[in-house]
């Protein structure tokens, strides 16, 4: 016969403010074990006491215990092995705090990068189009990515996502500006196999062998174009003959430095970027 004392299963886990299943739950995995079974009617009875368990589990569980380590807790004998335990939680608690703060600076990282790759460049003027004119251009410190491709849109986009690899990588301060480099006869590039270079002009101070290079400064013809790459052809024509006529000659592969790309021009027909041919 249970002991007047003892608490019903119903009456403890008032008494705790909590669920009948949840007692149940605990006697099930062995956290609560009831004090007196009742053979006739398997009624479970538990003491008062009981309640300090139930009470502490829940503040247990608060504190981010696991009911596994909560049933481990409770199996310590001593004061200093209940520190144990707390200091070896709160050591854990401390490298998931530190590992979410660099998930944090990755994550506003990315946002800060794509919010950049939507800007559009404004500092250009209409009247500017097909201009073309000569510039010094210094050194530039780049990270880059350069393969041989079949020349499409789809394929300088996937040479554009092992290009933003990189840059999360080795987490590279980058103007937000793309530059294509073709190192290919530029009056034949569609839909041929070329070696094409895509790149971003390092803002911060870092260095990698294999994904940052300089291109060395030098003198440039350039000019402003708005459309896709065909339309481009006879602007390049255009500035071959600007090199003819003020004596110069094509000393490197052509270069576009984007200003409004397709993700903000919306269609491929206001992409606008800048043409750039080293001479000498």
């Amino acid at each position: 016969m249970a002991d007047d004392k003892l608490l019903q299963i119903g009456e403890l886990a008032e008494k705790c403010g909590v669920s009948v299943q949840t007692i149940r739950y605990y006697s099930k995995i062995g956290l609560l074990k009831p004090d007196y079974i009742d053979e006739q009617t398997n009624y479970r009875y538990y003491s008062p006491d009981k309640s300090f368990l139930i009470v502490n589990t829940l503040l247990l569980k608060s504190a981010g215990f696991k009911l596994s380590e909560i049933k481990e807790f409770f199996k310590k004998g001593t004061i200093k092995e209940v520190i144990k335990t707390y200091n070896s939680k709160l050591s854990r608690i401390n490298q998931d705090i530190n590992k979410l703060y660099e998930t944090r600076t990755q994550v506003e990282y990315y946002l800060k990068f794509f919010s950049l790759m939507l800007e559009q460049d404004t500092n250009y003027k209409t009247t500017e189009f097909n201009k073309i004119t000569t510039i010094e251009i210094p050194d530039k410190k780049i990270i880059y990515v350069r393969d041989e491709i079949l020349f499409d849109y789809p394929t300088t986009m996937l040479i554009y996502n092992q290009l933003i690899k990189r840059i999360f990588e080795i987490k590279a301060e980058v103007d937000n500006h793309i530059l294509s480099i073709f190192h290919h006869d530029y009056k034949d590039l569609y839909h041929k196999k070329i070696n094409f270079e895509l790149a971003m002009e390092i803002q911060n101070n870092i260095n990698h062998k294999d994904y940052i290079r300089t291109i060395p400064g030098k003198k440039y013809i350039k000019c402003l174009h708005k459309g896709k790459y065909p339309s481009s052809i006879q602007t390049y024509n255009e500035m071959l003959e600007y090199a003819d006529k003020t004596e110069l000659k094509q000393s490197g592969p052509v270069m576009h430095y984007l200003l409004v790309p397709i993700a903000s021009a919306k269609q491929p027909e206001n992409t606008v970027f800048e043409i750039y041919m080293p001479v000498e």
